[in-house]
């Protein structure tokens, strides 16, 4: 089928949230699966929309539904049983997706999928616990959840995969994660994909020192380790004093407040 409408044009439209539904729902059937996609991650796409594209033959295009918030769940719920594995990932990884459902996915046949649920910060203590006796994979994601409580983390530092120890000594909710084991961490970073992700934790950390934390300057383009640095209470106060003139209204009101609780 020929457009009369060029495709960067409707990339646009499919993108932009202020998109009227009624044309959402008129690109939810573009021949182009870039659009289609598009349209499926859109915040302003109807549910009715959503739930065509769930069953769009292209899994990226699905992916895309099961991550966005408008999508009912009774269309989640069918999702959780798509025959491909990306899909299912996108429902385990869902904040939405209720209890019931994260349980049998934590059950599945992809550790892929298990690991999302494990990445899931509503997923339930007892179920992270079940999931940390799975497969390497799957115990990183249970160490890198923001909920997982100390006494797991205790067990997972002690794994016998190193990047499962690493990733539970990096979580923030470790208090026995050494200070000089993170100023290690910073200096050992290769910027590979994970780069900007582990200054992330680093910057994230409690225990991570001052000195460490002003290093950590020379990446403040990245606006995750920015606010991170903005929050932490062991920031130096000059630091925080440059983020609260930071560009960002977030990052600066998260350095006023850290300040704030100084004086």
């Amino acid at each position: 089928m020929k457009h009369s409408i060029p495709l960067a044009t409707r990339l646009a439209e499919a993108r932009d949230n202020d998109t009227p539904p009624d044309r959402l729902q008129q690109l939810a059937s573009d021949s182009a699966v870039t659009v289609r996609r598009q349209v499926a991650g859109n915040r302003n796409t109807p549910p009715s929309v959503l739930c065509k594209l769930a069953r769009d033959s292209e899994q990226w295009v699905r992916w895309r539904v099961v991550r966005n918030s408008n999508t009912p769940l009774t269309v989640l719920r069918k999702m959780a049983c798509d025959s491909e594995s990306l899909v299912r990932f996108g429902v385990a990884y869902n904040s939405h997706t209720p209890i019931d459902m994260l349980q049998q996915l934590a059950c599945d046949s992809d550790e892929e999928v298990r690991a999302g649920v494990a990445y899931n910060s509503h997923t339930p203590i007892d179920m992270l616990q079940q999931l940390a006796g799975d497969s390497e994979r799957v115990r990183c994601a249970v160490a890198r959840n923001s909920n997982t409580p100390y006494a797991l983390l205790q067990q997972l530092s002690n794994d016998s995969d190193e990047e499962v120890r690493c990733e539970a000594l990096l979580n923030q909710n470790n208090p026995d994660t050494p200070a000089e084991w993170l100023k290690q961490q910073l200096a050992d970073a290769s910027e590979d994909e994970e780069y900007h992700y582990v200054l992330w934790r680093i910057a994230k950390h409690p225990n991570t020192l001052p000195a460490t934390l002003r290093q950590l300057m020379n990446n403040l383009e990245d606006r995750t380790i920015a606010r991170a640095l903005a929050n932490n209470p062991n920031t130096p106060f000059d630091v925080l004093a440059l983020l609260a003139l930071d560009m960002d209204t977030d990052t600066q009101q998260d350095a006023l407040a850290n300040l704030q609780k100084r004086q």
